[in-house]
């Protein structure tokens, strides 16, 4: 029922795909998070706008923007598509492990098929950084259908392709330069990759452009829910920098 009334909403655009995104993130602001992959054995994909992880709000935001769009008279159904084809690798939802955990990963399969496009290489101040993405199998005792040793050897086999992998990224500094600040649109998406070898986003989110700068809409874990930065986004990176590397910047498209 709520993926219809926010498509219904007046501030839904016929025609701006950006704007839907920022428009569908706003509404989701205080929904709480999402426990059901760290309890549920079976875990298949669900779809659920009262409750995300990081990467489910992103693609809640970035399916509702999609929906937005199929028809004149867009609803459930369309979002419900839209999610499984953005959370699943290749778009097919074959269980536990097709849906795509890691960024990196999720951004690799959504730019083969056409969902978005990486914008982070596009200025100056790219570089970047190796990283192993291994915190699915580092941390089984965290995810109920890990206990399977079928789906935990799969789900190793898929990690190990991410291991050493070039992830780039923008120099923190950047984020406060006229040229990136001006080419940040509503509803792209930022990640702020992390420190730290095992996993590769911080934080992700949504951005929402105000009249003192763009701005992120966010699960944010220490939170426990869906917020949005208390500044614009140069001093909200100030604020983290101990915590991340550099940053990415895509576009989703459609």
């Amino acid at each position: 029922m709520r993926a219809a009334e926010i498509l219904k909403s007046p501030d839904m655009s016929a025609d701006d795909y950006g704007h839907n995104i920022a428009v569908a993130a706003k509404s989701l602001l205080g929904a709480g998070a999402d426990s059901y992959y760290n309890t549920d054995s079976t875990a298949d994909i669900r779809l659920n706008l009262q409750a995300f992880t990081p990467l489910s709000f992103i693609n809640s935001a970035l399916a509702l923007g999609q929906a937005s769009l199929a028809n004149t008279n867009p609803g459930w159904r369309d979002f419900a598509k839209a999610f499984v084809a953005l959370s699943c690798r290749r778009g097919e939802d074959k269980g536990f492990n097709s849906i795509m955990y890691h960024t990196s990963d999720w951004i690799n399969d959504n730019i083969y098929r056409g969902n978005v496009k990486e914008r982070t290489e596009d200025f100056s101040g790219a570089v970047s950084k190796t990283k192993s993405l291994t915190y699915l199998t580092r941390n089984r005792d965290k995810f109920a259908a890990l206990a399977d040793s079928a789906m935990f050897e799969n789900v190793k086999f898929t990690e190990m392709g991410f291991r050493s992998m070039r992830v780039p990224m923008l120099k923190k500094e950047t984020i406060s330069k006229k040229e990136v600040l001006s080419e940040i649109k509503d509803g792209d998406i930022i990640i702020m990759v992390c420190n730290g070898d095992g996993i590769d986003y911080y934080r992700i989110g949504v951005a929402v452009n105000k009249e003192d700068g763009p701005y992120m809409i966010m699960f944010d874990p220490e939170e426990g829910k869906v917020i949005e930065t208390p500044t614009p986004l140069p001093l909200f990176f100030k604020t983290r920098t101990k915590h991340y590397s550099g940053y990415r910047l895509l576009r989703p498209v459609r």
